[in-house]
């Protein structure tokens, strides 16, 4: 049986003092803007053609603060090289000192992304459309996949990122 601690009369703290604001603060940061800071009005490429117009269809969807900033980012994600990150598609893009501005509507796409898809999925649809004869032929394949032993193509090549029972690390 487990012994009882007994409490010594005196009463614990329940909450912990809260932690000063930190440095780092946007709203203070926002409240003084700086009037040397560049904003970044277009892309250093533009977009044409059909992915215009997609960019343009997805945009009328966004929130008219944020729209123009989605095709920056879109040519960013076209072009940039090297690691797949947000700050490499600004770069690409040419975004100047507004970059903060381009997280935070990345983030507000994040959060609205259906109505961002369905222009996306009707151009889709609209390209592969097989036409009034023909049809759809959906498939999807659900087997377990082998990612150890001697069978696997490409085995013991490269470290394995989801390691099977025998190989621990």
């Amino acid at each position: 049986m487990a012994k009882r601690n007994f409490s010594d009369g005196r009463k614990k703290p329940r909450h912990t003092k809260k932690s000063p604001p930190s440095q780092h603060d946007k709203r203070t940061r926002l409240r003084n803007p700086n009037c040397r800071r560049v904003r970044t009005q277009e892309a250093r490429c533009p977009l044409l053609g059909g992915l215009a117009e997609l960019a343009k269809s997805i945009r009328s969807r966004l929130d008219s603060r944020t729209a123009f900033r989605f095709s920056i980012i879109l040519v960013g994600i076209l072009i940039a090289k090297g690691r797949r990150t947000a700050s490499s598609w600004f770069r690409a893009a040419g975004v100047k000192d507004d970059w903060d501005r381009f997280y935070d509507a990345l983030g507000t796409i994040g959060r609205n992304l259906f109505p961002v898809a369905i222009p996306l999925i009707r151009n889709i649809v609209r390209k592969f459309d097989p036409g009034p004869e023909g049809h759809w032929t959906l498939a999807l394949d659900d087997s377990p996949t082998r990612r150890f032993g001697r069978h696997v193509e490409g085995g013991n090549v490269h470290r394995n990122p989801t390691p099977g029972p025998v190989d621990g690390d």
